[in-house]
């Protein structure tokens, strides 16, 4: 078990065992019957697409919200696609399934509180644009539809906050708007879990993807750090969703003028670029937020 006292308020400690805790006191349902089965489908030798199809046209709230993704601007697609059938040409089976992945495991977390699942897709989709980015200009080996649920899931763990530590969250929050950090660094300032450990021990509660394990467990700019000459496809990947993370929330969050400069350097020194390049994906960062507005208006 492992008990972290909120050191700074008068909220009680959060006691939890990482390994098991959805499994007990934080009990979360199982995905979605729908999500099981098509992984079930497509890691057979004749999976069919049209059983897939069926599968999703099945959930009618499922459909909207998969059309709305697959027609998104991550997708780039060359026209807007209205059936489940077409979805599967134009992004893939494989993909199909990580969309559906990513939805059930952001449903079942079971957050009622709308600002904070509003906030939590504007961070989450902001960040997978920009992953994009950073994977399209400097690393363009990388798989981008691995990349997409990896990146959109990444902070789950702060869903788990917003589910079973609410009032915690807010002294999060409250934390790093006052002295302009991240939300990272409040959780280490009051002795808080790490979003990170809730999000790897719900990836594993889930058996979810080791690419969206990785990203849930090292986004944070402090994880940049250790694999800025890593040189695996793995390392490359971890610090693409994380820089897609940092620079969302340079991007959305009142950070100190240190803060900005310690993501300003980190950023650039992973990928090896000068200011004027720098400063060029900030700009795209900017115009990204654009498409996460009206995103959000269709999402939500």
């Amino acid at each position: 078990m492992t008990a972290m006292v909120c050191t700074e308020t008068n909220l009680p400690p959060i006691v939890i065992d990482p390994q098991g805790m959805f499994e007990t006191e934080y009990a979360l349902p199982p995905l979605p019957a729908v999500a099981i089965k098509i992984r079930e489908l497509i890691e057979t030798d004749d999976c069919d697409a049209r059983e897939v199809a069926e599968l999703v046209a099945a959930e009618p709230a499922l459909v909207a919200r998969l059309l709305r993704l697959v027609n998104s601007a991550y997708y780039g697609l060359p026209r807007e696609v209205s059936d489940v059938r077409f979805a599967i040409a134009f992004v893939g089976l494989g993909e199909i399934y990580r969309i559906v992945m990513a939805l059930a495991v952001i449903e079942s977390i079971g957050v009622t509180d709308q600002g904070e699942l509003e906030d939590f897709w504007y961070h989450s989709y902001l960040s997978t644009l920009i992953a994009k980015d950073v994977a399209v200009h400097y690393l363009s080996y990388l798989p981008l539809d691995e990349l997409w649920s990896a990146a959109l899931l990444h902070d789950i763990g702060r869903l788990v906050y917003a589910r079973f530590f609410p009032e915690h969250l807010q002294a999060i929050r409250a934390y790093a708007q006052d002295q302009g950090c991240t939300l990272d660094s409040a959780e280490s300032a009051l002795e808080l879990p790490s979003s990170a450990l809730l999000g790897e021990s719900i990836c594993r509660h889930w058996g979810l993807p080791q690419r969206v394990r990785d990203a849930c467990a090292h986004h944070h700019l402090s994880d940049l750090a250790g694999i800025t000459q890593d040189g695996t496809l793995r390392g490359d990947f971890i610090r693409t969703v994380g820089i897609g993370h940092v620079l969302s929330e340079m991007c959305l969050e009142k950070l100190s003028d240190a803060y900005q400069r310690d993501i300003t350097n980190r950023v650039m020194e992973n990928l090896g670029c000068d200011e004027p390049a720098f400063l060029d994906l900030i700009a795209r960062v900017y115009a990204c937020r654009e498409e996460v507005n009206a995103f959000i208006r269709h999402m939500l």
